[in-house]
């Protein structure tokens, strides 16, 4: 009787298998996962790729995942065949659990409502461009950080945490109008407690997904206990500090910030019996900010502290970036994002930078709707 559940076992995933692009086998059910490790995944993924191709699959806890390792084949997902990939897991996995609310991780109508408010919002609050009111905080922080450097007088510092100090200024305008009640500190607890949530992270924890992953695996990962309580510390406090928000919200005086839009939006929309009201919770906005506080601040820190460790190992290239930053803005003005274009060196050696760091090397993103043609294989 084992060895006709074994073979049929086999035959079953010979059957599954067909027609799916190749890519490394792993123990059965568990899949790849316990093979990927936590610091070389993303290098490990280069080399599937260099042996696979363009495109590979491979397996986590009965889970099939497609990897997409060129622009050509993102572009077919991305551009070509959107409707067939625009669906999200409903399973469990590290990202639904700590941004749980958020509408980056959000489902159906409820993802492109929230999408579209909050891009909109972003768009007016200068979020997305360099607005002349956002960029006097900006160029602040910058100058800030530099005197910083300069005062360190080349002893080592935690240059994530000045850039967090730098940036909360920024972000407490945009979410909460500035208003004193939210602090620097209230920021920089938030970014302390999505520290230890990183650390639990890693690139195979990303991958878990499912009931299997959930209770026989999450839980013996490293991390996962203070990952766990500093998410309940850090909801806490965004929740009580929304509730101060809305103590002062006035509907026909409204702050120009996100907090208040958004109570406001839901108020319109609840007044014209929109359906679409009820995705406007209390749950979903904590998701958004700590998304925005989360990515918008800490992620900001960890970025450019690769790229100052970028620039400590291949010192050959500061003086390439200092001149091509002369050349093209000089001493007399601050860098603007019009000047991107014309800085061809530096954004190729910050998007090299990007390419070669562990940091975040992916995150799951889509899930297949129905089988789909792709690029010679079929993706059920």
């Amino acid at each position: 009787l084992a060895i006709l559940v074994v073979l049929l076992s086999v035959i079953y995933c010979f059957i599954q298998s067909r027609g799916l692009p190749p890519g490394p086998i792993g123990l059965p059910y568990i899949g790849y996962w316990p093979f990927f490790g936590t610091s070389t995944i993303h290098m490990q993924l280069r080399d599937q790729r260099k042996k696979y191709g363009e495109i590979f699959s491979f397996t986590v806890t009965g889970h099939l995942y497609i990897a997409l390792c060129s622009f050509n084949a993102i572009r077919e997902v991305v551009l070509k065949k959107t409707q067939n990939f625009e669906a999200r897991t409903e399973n469990f996995t590290l990202l639904k659990l700590f941004f749980d609310g958020a509408f980056a991780f959000a489902n159906g109508e409820e993802w492109k409502v929230l999408r579209k408010f909050y891009i909109q919002q972003f768009k007016e609050l200068g979020m997305t461009t360099f607005k002349e009111d956002r960029n006097g905080p900006i160029y602040e922080a910058v100058r800030d950080c530099v005197k910083v450097l300069e005062k360190a007088d080349g002893k080592p510092l935690d240059i994530t945490e000045v850039i967090v100090k730098g940036s909360s200024k920024i972000l407490r305008t945009t979410l909460f109008a500035g208003e004193d009640y939210v602090t620097d500190d209230n920021v920089k607890d938030v970014c302390h407690s999505y520290e230890f949530m990183l650390e639990s992270m890693t690139g195979p924890n990303l991958l878990l997904i499912g009931d299997i992953a959930k209770y026989l695996i999450y839980p013996f990962t490293k991390g996962k206990r203070l990952a766990e309580e500093h998410l309940k510390i850090m909801t806490k406090n965004m929740y009580k500090m929304i509730q101060k928000h809305r103590s002062s919200f006035n509907e026909n005086s409204v702050r120009n910030d996100i907090l208040d839009r958004y109570f406001k939006e839901k108020i319109e929309r609840s007044s014209r019996n929109d359906p679409t009201a009820q995705h406007f919770t209390d749950k979903a906005l904590v998701g958004a900010i700590f998304q925005c506080i989360g990515d918008g601040v800490l992620t900001v820190g960890i970025f450019v502290s690769a790229f100052f460790n970028a620039l400590l190992d291949y010192p050959e290239e500061q003086e390439k970036i200092y001149n091509e930053l002369m050349d093209v803005v000089g001493v007399d003005r601050d860098p603007g994002i019009e000047d991107k274009s014309r800085l061809p060196y530096t954004n190729a050696f910050i998007l090299e930078d990007v390419r070669t760091s562990e940091v975040f090397p992916f995150i799951r993103v889509l899930e297949s709707a129905n089988e789909t043609a792709f690029l010679g294989c079929t993706i059920p």
